[in-house]
């Protein structure tokens, strides 16, 4: 999407998502986000192997923010399995969807 530069969004107080934010400290399975969970997941993987996150069909925009609390890495992969990124114990990645090559992509690592 292409901005005209013109007329810029300001904000003025510090917004609040409604509902946005999901933290899963007994995460011991796989998990499938859908477009009704929270688009900021704190999970807590120490079941002693990798568990996957599976990212729903996207929108143009769709934005996830996923934290692993725990040791054990979390994979996330896309809806039909492709492997976007892992995130190590300790560590923060964010995902958004791209609508033009309708794909998700690992945008970058957090401490």
């Amino acid at each position: 999407m292409a901005y005209n530069g013109n007329q810029k969004f300001k904000i003025a107080r510090m917004p609040q998502w409604k509902d946005s934010f999901d933290v899963d400290l007994t995460f011991t399975t796989n998990k499938t986000l859908t477009d009704r969970d929270g688009y900021i997941q704190r999970l807590s993987n120490n079941s002693g192997s990798p568990k996957d996150v599976i990212l729903p069909d996207g929108e143009n925009g769709d934005v996830y923010i996923i934290s692993n609390a725990g040791s054990d890495n979390i994979v996330v992969k896309n809806a039909t399995g492709t492997t976007i990124g892992t995130i190590a114990g300790g560590k923060g990645h964010m995902f958004a969807y791209d609508v033009v090559n309708s794909s998700w992509y690992n945008l970058f690592l957090g401490n």
